[in-house]
């Protein structure tokens, strides 16, 4: 099974489709994992071949676990990252819907890749840029 994904995965040819794939893989693994832990770990190992096999080094794919499966998994309500804080303050579910900052931070970042894909696009046909890695740098 995870053969199967990681070839579909390898198909993908620009970074911010990279990201997405990181960001649907994050929020599955939360929903069946219940926790930030499994939700991270099961995002690494489905995405670590596609990150490697495009050239992104431990730190991109770091950073991007830490922008999605890190800030995903508390927005699932029956996840452990959000469910004892829901407990303990004893507040229902719907205040989920008030953490705009995790909300923020997937789509922020997959802005922000989208727009510097583009830029590298619009690089390649006029200045002969042929690599967006460089580009990825932060």
């Amino acid at each position: 099974l995870l053969e199967s994904i990681e070839t579909k995965l390898n198909k993908i040819k620009s970074p911010y489709k990279i990201f997405i794939a990181t960001i649907v893989s994050s929020i599955i693994s939360a929903m069946i994992g219940c926790t930030q832990v499994l939700a991270v770990m099961l995002t690494k190992t489905i995405m670590e071949t596609t990150y490697r096999k495009h050239g992104l080094d431990n730190y991109r794919l770091a950073l991007d676990l830490e922008n999605t499966a890190i800030v995903i998994a508390p927005l699932i309500p029956w996840n452990v990252a959000v469910l004892v804080p829901l407990t303990n303050l004893q507040v229902s579910p719907k205040a989920i819907v008030y953490s705009f900052y995790l909300i923020a931070i997937p789509i922020v970042n997959f802005l922000v890749l989208y727009f510097k894909c583009k830029r590298v696009a619009i690089l390649s046909k006029t200045e002969g840029v042929s690599s967006w890695i460089g580009l990825l740098k932060i």
